[in-house]
């Protein structure tokens, strides 16, 4: 329930459509019927006996293998953003081989991007975020970050990454990707109202499920992380688009 309303799960989002939508990324997360019917590994199978079944069969295999391999001790590997390059495989039969792309120096943790397959010629990094390694694994990545908003009719894509100063200190930067973001004063605007409806959803449900015991604590830290990060984007979303900007977004005001 806290998760739904997070991203904003409801069939009031959008008017003209019957179904269950969400304001925010990621797709497809509550609906196990879509999410079957996406399976990307081929034919299914007659012994699956159900389409929740077909969706936690695949979700199995993408948390726990690579493209079609189910592969232990490779899926006992961290996550890290943009950790390319490290490790690459080698299809052997029905199986493959793993190796290091580069030294790795005794003790020195073996990490890889979970967006980037290694068995197949497919990075979905490309077309997959930080929404969507919450959605798949579980977890909320770390910087630098991705985002995909599919909203009006195209996908509002960018980057944010955390910056160094000459100070030690950090800040945060956004970039966008092949220079997908707002065509408009109204497309800034409704991201304006949804930055609202954020900031509402923390001073009411999270502060509310926090004060509750039914929410297991390692998935209330992550939803509350995956609020923070969703909020942080959003704003930076809206600072960056300076040239249709006439909206405040928190203390920084840009009329």
């Amino acid at each position: 329930k806290l998760l739904k309303s997070v991203v904003g799960f409801a069939y009031d989002v959008d008017p003209e459509d019957t179904k269950p939508v969400s304001r925010f990324p990621p797709e497809n997360l509550f609906n196990f019927d879509e999410a079957s019917c996406s399976w990307p590994y081929g034919e299914r199978s007659s012994c699956i006996r159900s389409k929740k079944d077909e969706a936690f069969a695949a979700s199995l295999l993408l948390q726990r293998g690579d493209h079609k391999i189910l592969s232990p001790i490779y899926d006992m590997i961290n996550h890290k953003s943009e950790a390319r390059d490290t490790i690459s495989a080698e299809e052997i039969g029905e199986g493959f081989l793993l190796k290091a792309s580069k030294p790795i120096k005794a003790g020195d943790e073996i990490v890889h991007d979970y967006r980037e397959c290694l068995t197949c010629d497919v990075h979905f990094g490309e077309i997959s975020g930080t929404p969507e390694i919450l959605r798949d694994f579980g977890f909320v990545d770390s910087y630098p970050q991705k985002w995909y908003f599919h909203k009006f009719d195209q996908t509002i894509s960018f980057e944010i990454t955390e910056v160094t100063k000459e100070d030690k200190s950090t800040t945060l930067e956004l970039s966008w990707i092949d220079d997908k973001k707002p065509h408009s004063a109204s497309q800034v605007e409704w991201f304006d109202e949804q930055y609202q409806y954020l900031m509402d959803v923390h001073k009411f449900d999270i502060e509310d499920a926090k004060k509750e015991s039914n929410i297991p604590k390692h998935e209330l830290d992550v939803i509350i992380q995956y609020h923070q990060a969703l909020t942080t984007a959003v704003r930076m979303l809206i600072q960056g688009s300076d040239e249709y900007r006439n909206t405040c977004v928190g203390d920084s005001c840009n009329k």
